[in-house]
């Protein structure tokens, strides 16, 4: 596996957990991170903000990380 595979496992992982445990290790100060409908997050501190929710129950079941996307 390679590095850039390790990062979107980790950010999935996260994800799928709702646990940060490295939003900080991912993202630098001036990250942009877009949601595939729009919504735009600048920053560490912004993604940490809106991954919050994530951490109160407002989670994903399942992840099919083999998903083709085209």
């Amino acid at each position: 596996m390679n590095i850039r595979e390790d990062i979107i496992r980790k950010w999935f992982g996260m994800w799928l957990s709702a646990e940060d445990t490295g939003i900080s290790d991912i993202f630098t100060k001036d990250a942009v991170y877009i949601e595939s409908w729009g919504p735009e997050y600048h920053g560490a501190a912004s993604i940490r903000h809106w991954f919050d929710p994530y951490e109160k129950g407002d989670t994903p079941r399942f992840w099919d990380e083999k998903a083709k996307w085209f």
